[in-house]
């Protein structure tokens, strides 16, 4: 810094986002967490969606080929074998203070009036 600029308040300070070599962006369906032995808030986030089903099972149907058959997909599935329910998969989880946690919430609070018909600004 020079001399000419000590004692002077910085009056801009530019934060630089990069991102992680795992990043990814996912749909958000829910959260689930609670609170920690350390006092901070733990959050994870999931996605929801039906089971997708470890095997189809159809009707085979004989082809001109010698051996050859295809799969009749015209109708349901013979057999489904999958499991039951809904899947939450959870992808990750974070761990926050109270004080993040409310610029957390007063910045949620923020874009849901941005898409709320007919709120305040």
């Amino acid at each position: 810094m020079a001399d000419t600029d000590k004692g002077k308040a910085a009056s801009e300070l530019s934060i630089n986002y990069i991102k992680s070599p795992q990043y990814r962006e996912m749909t958000c369906d829910g959260a689930l967490g609670g609170i920690t032995s350390k006092n901070k808030i733990w959050m994870a986030l999931y996605a929801e969606r039906h089971p997708l089903p470890r095997v189809l099972t159809y009707k085979a149907v004989a082809t001109d080929e010698p051996n050859a058959v295809r799969i009749d997909e015209t109708g349901p599935p013979l057999r489904v074998e999958s499991k039951e329910g809904v899947i939450r998969h959870v992808e990750f989880s974070t761990y926050m203070t109270l004080e993040v946690a409310q610029a957390l919430h007063k910045w949620l609070g923020e874009r849901i009036a941005q898409l709320t018909p007919n709120s305040s600004k």
